[in-house]
């Protein structure tokens, strides 16, 4: 059969498959990034830290970056569930 001829139903599966794979990406780059904030001392998503009561500048990081990646991921989830449901 060729890709012209399948069903509706496949070409659904077929584009949530390519969504999941767009979308996990960017959760697992996002993940990252915040298991180096915790544990390696970055400062990806945390702007400064308060150690007994001083300011510790952690070189300008950004908590709406985190925000941003993981709306952009579950904006994408919800395209995927509802995705084959729409064919």
């Amino acid at each position: 059969m060729t890709w012209l001829r399948m069903p509706l139903t496949c070409w659904s599966w077929f584009v949530t498959s390519i969504l999941i794979l767009l979308a996990f990406g960017i959760l697992l780059a996002a993940v990252i990034l915040l298991m180096l904030d915790r544990h390696a001392g970055t400062s990806f998503f945390i702007p400064e830290v308060l150690v007994s009561g001083k300011v510790v500048d952690r070189a300008g990081g950004s908590p709406l970056m985190w925000q941003h990646l993981f709306w952009f991921f579950d904006t994408l989830r919800f395209i995927i569930a509802i995705l084959p449901a729409w064919a």
